[in-house]
């Protein structure tokens, strides 16, 4: 990945109500993952090499796997969160 390769990190491509949750978390330690922004999360939290929200994201992932939910999230993230060790 070539942000790794950058000291600039360009949060234009991070939705702004992503950002503020996760600059929430930073401050407080907590987020809410909902249906509605797991998918953005999962984008962000990929682009950042953010690995501190991994492990709440797979509580969140593995209690809602449903065939919709499923069909929501792409099934490549999904699985490289689920799977990823």
């Amino acid at each position: 990945m070539k942000e790794v390769q950058e000291h600039d990190v360009h949060l234009e491509i991070i939705d702004d109500a992503i950002v503020n949750e996760l600059l929430n978390f930073i401050y407080s330690g907590e987020i809410i993952i909902t249906f509605d922004n797991v998918k953005s999360l999962l984008h962000a939290l990929d682009y950042l090499l953010f690995e501190e929200l991994r492990e709440t994201i797979i509580v969140f992932l593995k209690s809602s796997l449903t065939v919709k939910f499923l069909a929501f999230i792409w099934p490549s993230q999904v699985l490289s969160f689920l799977v990823r060790d």
